[in-house]
């Protein structure tokens, strides 16, 4: 049912979970859609970006957090 309200441009597709017991212990794994580069915090660190490109990079974050949270996630 989650992954189903989760679609969203900033939201990394979810496609299912697995759940499993491995030697008594209980283990979730997450099957999400492949984005292919770097993470956000090293694009940070390893590139001068502006304050306009940062403040871009923020409004993404929060449209993406303001869709969650409208669907009490």
């Amino acid at each position: 049912e989650l992954l189903g309200l989760l679609h969203h441009p900033n939201i990394v597709r979810l496609f299912g979970y697995c759940e499993k017991n491995i030697n008594n212990e209980h283990k979730l794994c997450i099957v999400m859609e492949y984005i292919e580069g770097k993470d956000l915090s090293k694009i940070i660190q390893e590139n001068n970006i502006s304050i306009s490109d940062k403040i871009f990079i923020l409004k993404q974050i929060v449209s993406a957090l303001n869709h969650i949270h409208r669907r009490d996630i």
